[in-house]
């Protein structure tokens, strides 16, 4: 039941007041409180769940101890109490877990810094990423009423250079009639002159 003692230092439960072992050069299991531990509801569910990052060095010093026992090994749990054998690899596997796990957990503790950095950077380049598309927004309203002053611009531009086209239009048709006009008044002219010189002749002839 040696086993189950490093089973209870795992689990964190309080171990009884060391007694030297009469049979073996070390101390007695603490069989009442390991008998309590299993007989909990939750004990087979703890060890499927447990929380490997809760061991620390401390634990895993006071287990030191039970491992460099000769007979701390499967072979010998399962001739003395085969229900708890897989027990003895079990708690062997967390001791192994931990010193490769301190290794890992700064390395976990950075990870889950940089994640908590990215998701602050992520929140800001959200915000950030709102501002612009509200900014752009803003923006497309007024380039539409830009486009839409420019498009008013070029339709009086066109209707102004159409007014131009006709004026001109019409300045160059009232030239040309008032030349017209012009010349047939001079014609107008010569032939009521030679009417008045004709009747002169006349005139003058009678008299």
């Amino acid at each position: 039941m040696r086993i189950m003692d490093c089973v209870l230092l795992l689990f964190q439960k309080r171990l009884d007041t060391v007694t030297p072992d009469p049979e073996r050069p070390c101390p007695k299991p603490s069989w009442n409180e390991a008998l309590k531990l299993m007989g909990g509801a939750n004990f087979l569910n703890g060890l499927l769940n447990f929380p490997k990052d809760t061991i620390n060095e401390e634990t895993v010093e006071l287990m030191l101890p039970y491992f460099e026992m000769d007979d701390f090994n499967m072979e010998q749990a399962k001739r003395v109490c085969g229900d708890v054998a897989g027990l003895c690899s079990w708690t062997k596997a967390m001791a192994s877990f931990f010193a490769v796990n301190k290794e890992v957990l700064p390395l976990k503790s950075m990870l889950a810094l940089q994640e908590k950095r990215l998701e602050g950077a992520l929140s800001e380049l959200a915000v950030a990423q709102g501002q612009l598309d509200e900014k752009q927004r803003e923006l497309d309203l007024v380039q539409a009423e830009y486009d839409r002053a420019m498009a008013d611009k070029q339709k009086l531009l066109d209707e102004a250079d159409g007014c131009r086209r006709k004026m001109s239009n019409a300045t160059a048709l009232i030239e040309g009639l008032a030349g017209k006009n012009k010349k047939q008044i001079f014609q107008v002219l010569i032939s009521q002159n030679n009417k008045l010189a004709t009747k002169f002749v006349v005139v003058n002839i009678y008299f």
